[in-house]
């Protein structure tokens, strides 16, 4: 591993995301300090609007261009018959992920893939330097107990695979592009197409494609000295991180008053967030208060608590 290593992070966005993915990729050089390449991977409903955001092109943003994938009917009666799984079926563009393991992506060393969800709060260097030759470094799914096991991503059992094992999330990963070869992004597409039944769509099949099919998956460290390098939720709102998939709500902040009938709050940034439904706990109300991009919380309007549990 070399520190003259080329480096791109990439994004995948459909137009739903593409504002995710501005304020991520601004939180990227800003809060993360990046000035490397950065690659933003998209669809058709991009195809002829991508070059009017003016963002993307005072960034020098590296735009590529993949077809939606297509996929038999029998793989949409699937997704469309898993009950429970609403987001199986709506959130088909998940799949445009596999796209990352095209040779297209071969150009550099190592690729640094993140959602167009995330939070970036420090330096991404560190994250960085947990790349590793011939290996795809990702965040445990199961992360902290690893009660769950891979074969819990599939409504049905996988005979040819051991799936009583961790896995990992597609969040972030970082890998090498040495694991690219020429049918690695078919591979990917027709173990999507084999295991339709996958609850978690492309999450399910990197997962079951890189550990069980090829073995090369390593955990994210959880931290490097005192700073947390990466999670999907803070766990201790005292920690540092680099990055989350869940926004911070810091100790002591105390939210604005609000009424409940009126449906809005805001949170620290000033983004709007409804609130669900209430629990009682001891003599007060507590509402729990979400928005689709971010996540949830629980408010309690007559103290000004808040709590994430």
């Amino acid at each position: 591993m070399s520190k003259n290593d080329k480096i791109c992070i990439v994004f995948v966005s459909n137009k739903p995301y593409i504002e995710k993915f501005i304020k991520t990729c601004k939180l990227l050089i800003s809060n993360g300090e990046y000035k490397g390449d950065i690659c933003l991977l998209y669809g058709n409903d991009l195809k002829d609007t991508i070059n009017d955001y003016l963002f993307i092109k005072e960034n020098k943003i590296i735009t590529k261009y993949f077809e939606d994938l297509i996929f038999p009917e029998k793989f949409y009666e699937t997704k469309k018959n898993m009950k429970n799984r609403r987001s199986c079926n709506t959130k088909l563009f998940q799949y445009h992920k596999l796209h990352l393991f095209n040779v297209y992506f071969k150009k550099w060393d190592y690729i640094f893939y993140m959602d167009s969800t995330m939070r970036i709060y420090r330096d991404v260097e560190p994250l960085i330097e947990c790349k590793t030759p011939n290996k795809l470094v990702a965040h445990s799914d199961t992360y902290p107990d690893y009660k769950w096991k891979l074969k819990s991503q599939f409504i049905k059992n996988i005979e040819k695979y051991n799936t009583n094992c961790d896995y990992f999330q597609s969040g972030i990963m970082i890998y090498d592009t040495n694991i690219i070869n020429e049918t690695t992004f078919n591979d990917l597409y027709n173990l999507s197409i084999e295991y339709d039944f996958a609850k978690n769509n492309d999450q399910s099949i990197l997962a079951l494609y890189f550990i069980c099919e090829k073995n090369i998956w390593e955990k994210i460290p959880i931290k490097k000295g005192e700073l947390y390098l990466y999670d999907s939720i803070p766990r201790n709102r005292d920690y540092d991180y680099v990055m989350l998939s869940h926004w911070i709500i810091h100790f002591g902040y105390k939210i604005p008053p609000f009424t409940p009938t009126s449906e809005l709050i805001k949170d620290i940034d000033h983004n709007n967030f409804t609130y669900q439904k209430v629990q009682k706990r001891g003599k007060h109300n507590w509402y729990r208060v979400f928005n689709k991009d971010e996540g949830h919380f629980w408010y309690c309007k007559d103290t000004g608590e808040s709590s994430w549990n």
